[in-house]
């Protein structure tokens, strides 16, 4: 099976979360078998085979489109927040 998932967080330096909304499930993989340039946030293609996962790359495409949508949305919330009275 094909699915998305993305880097939750890294643990104790060793270990990486990959959370598969679509399916939810969560794997720990170890952080040596994680593609190069894995961070929190990057988004992954996964192929699950029997419940286990079998290949992890890089969705850049993804990883992208999701990092601006969530700027954006910061951005949105800075301007709207601050109080509304004088000082």
């Amino acid at each position: 099976m094909k699915t998305y998932g993305v880097l939750d967080r890294i643990t104790d330096g060793k270990y990486g979360t990959i959370l598969a909304e679509e399916i939810g499930k969560e794997f720990i993989v170890k952080k040596d078998e994680l593609p190069k340039g894995s961070l929190e946030g990057t988004w992954f293609n996964l192929i699950i085979e029997h419940g286990e996962l079998k290949s992890i790359t890089i969705n850049q495409t993804l990883t992208k489109n999701r990092k601006v949508r969530i700027e954006s949305t910061l951005d949105r919330l800075r301007k709207k927040s601050g109080s509304k009275y004088r000082k």
